[in-house]
């Protein structure tokens, strides 16, 4: 069987697995939306899964105008026909930094969430048994050297450096770290990415 153009980019490099990843959300958002409206067992649980692999995903979907994520799916599709007859992986990587503000932030903030919403999880759990360090939002040593430990198994982009912000984070969102880290990226400010991702404007 010939692999499509979103099995043969995911393997080409950190931006081909993003941009498959994309497709992936896109999809996702509109097979949600060709759903049955209402609250039904089927639609809750599918907002459940986006979620939890697509942070943020749902409020893109919410605050998108009638066939704009439709038009998102399209232009990512297309982007991953031409990646997938790209000549090396440098080559999907600069596709990607070429593409539109909606796109290159959404690919990198989903993963940037996944990671800081892991370590606010692991601080809620693990944390308080390290001498009470998250609830008392202070970085013990006892905090630093369990968190290494256990970053060590599991990679992420949040370091020991971060943990002060996740514990108090920013206007007490804890999201916003990762919107912080994708404007860094890219060399644009988070009312930049924010804009690109939910105003939904060309």
């Amino acid at each position: 069987m010939v692999a499509g153009p979103r099995a043969r980019v995911r393997g080409r490099g950190a931006a081909g697995a993003l941009l498959a990843e994309l497709a992936d959300k896109y999809e996702a958002l509109a097979t949600l939306g060709a759903g049955q409206p209402g609250r039904t067992l089927v639609r809750r649980d599918a907002m459940r899964a986006i979620a939890s692999r697509f942070p943020a995903a749902l409020r893109e979907w919410d605050e998108a105008p009638a066939g704009a994520i439709a038009a998102r799916q399209a232009e990512v599709d297309a982007l991953l026909v031409t990646a997938a007859a790209a000549p090396d992986e440098a080559a999907v990587a600069a596709l990607l930094a070429a593409a539109p503000g909606w796109l290159r932030h959404g690919a990198a903030l989903h993963p940037l969430l996944r990671d800081v919403l892991a370590v606010k999880r692991w601080l809620a759990g693990h944390g308080k048994r390290a001498e009470g360090a998250a609830s008392a939002r202070v970085v013990t040593p006892a905090l630093v050297d369990a968190f290494t430990a256990w970053r060590a198994l599991h990679p992420g982009w949040v370091g020991v450096e971060l943990l002060p912000e996740v514990l108090a984070p920013p206007g007490g969102h804890v999201a916003e770290l990762a919107f912080v880290e994708v404007a860094r990226r890219h060399g644009v400010s988070v009312a930049d990415v924010k804009h690109a991702l939910f105003d939904h404007e060309p």
